[in-house]
């Protein structure tokens, strides 16, 4: 009996664990001491800017990059030393990578060939993912034959036909127009649930994450920035960095904080307020402020003083862009509906926030 048999049997509950990874090019640092649990049936996307290393955390799981420290385990064993073709993971990248000469049900057969599964059995698989991702009467086009969004779906089809329990999707809508990306983020949330797979999925678009993942790992430089829930990322986040990757943000001096009890008391130029859990060093900071946290109001008003410099209506909403005493700008988005008050470029004005609302950092 060798050691690999003398091993309990893994912990199916465990899900996928992110043991401080590190990975290094020569003297280039791409990811640097990563920790992460992530729970069987979840579905996080790892989110952030290009070179922040988030393909690369991706690449090491499938095993397609060899990371220089750390340990990463599949239900409680570590995969590091498996190939690729053995961890059981389905992958599917930006680019597709369809094979040209193959029908569409050919290139989802494929993975069921190399495990040597039974002929009736493929056919039967291949016919029920065929359902399932809406293509069932095009198994027999090839790519070329095919949208977009039809070889995007055979992708995914051909990850998910061996019925893998982690599934990674690097960029997957990447080469979509807008409409059908939106439709596809719908259907990929419909799917998670049908399968019940663990899915990482790899994005630039904190559109994307928001509106499809379960949690949102940020990363920035090498390392996880914040991770939590897209509502926990949006609402509290945990830096400037995050505050302005996550939406849009405005970011204020701060002329004085002092501690209260729960949070701060802060002033910007004689507007004063409590923020409730911020965490500030010193006696200045940067508040973090949503523009449709914020709020316009005439002179006389409580609020700091500034002039609008420019008015966009966005449909729905419409944006003031002013500029505060303290030569800030400083922008502010409210529904287009009908105001009491509806400042024009040049107006001197008062603009505020909702204190609770706002982060310091």
């Amino acid at each position: 009996m060798n050691a690999a048999d003398q091993q309990p049997p893994a912990d199916r509950s465990q899900g996928l664990s992110i043991e401080r990874l590190g990975v290094t090019y020569r003297e280039v640092t791409a990811i640097d001491d990563v920790s992460l649990e992530i729970e069987r049936g979840e579905f996080i996307a790892f989110l952030g800017p290009s070179g922040s290393g988030k393909t690369t955390i991706l690449m090491s799981i499938a095993g397609f990059t060899k990371p220089t420290s750390g340990d990463i385990k599949l239900d409680g064993r570590s995969i590091l030393d498996m190939p690729p073709e053995d961890r059981g993971i389905g992958v599917v990248f930006q680019g597709y990578a369809l094979f040209p000469h193959l029908t569409a049900a050919q290139n989802i057969a494929f993975p069921l060939e190399m495990r040597k599964v039974d002929r009736s059995a493929i056919t039967t698989r291949v016919s029920k993912i065929l359902d399932m991702v809406g293509l069932g009467d095009l198994g027999g086009r090839y790519p070329h034959e095919m949208s977009g969004g039809q070889q995007q779906r055979v992708a995914l089809a051909r990850a998910l036909v061996f019925e893998p329990s982690l599934l990674l999707l690097d960029e997957p809508l990447g080469a979509l127009d807008k409409d059908r990306r939106l439709a596809m983020q719908q259907e990929f949330r419909l799917l998670h649930k049908k399968i019940g797979a663990t899915i990482i999925y790899v994005t630039h678009d904190q559109h994307e994450a928001l509106s499809m993942a379960d949690r949102i790992a940020l990363m920035d430089k090498g390392r996880i920035a914040q991770v939590g829930t897209p509502s926990e990322i949006f609402s509290a986040p945990a830096s400037r960095f995050v505050a302005g990757f996550i939406g849009e943000c405005n970011f204020l001096k701060a002329d004085t904080v002092d501690r209260e009890e729960g949070g701060h008391r802060v002033s910007v130029a004689g507007y004063a307020g409590h923020v409730r859990g911020a965490q500030a060093a010193g006696g200045s900071a940067a508040l973090a402020i949503r523009p449709h946290h914020a709020f316009i109001a005439p002179h006389d008003s409580i609020g700091v003083p500034a002039t609008v410099s420019d008015v966009m209506f966005l449909g729905e909403l419409t944006e003031y862009i002013t500029r505060l005493s303290s030569g800030e700008e400083f922008r502010i988005r409210r529904i287009s509906d009908k105001h009491d008050f509806n400042p024009s470029i040049g107006d001197h004005v008062k603009a505020g926030w909702e204190w609770d609302r706002c982060r310091l950092c």
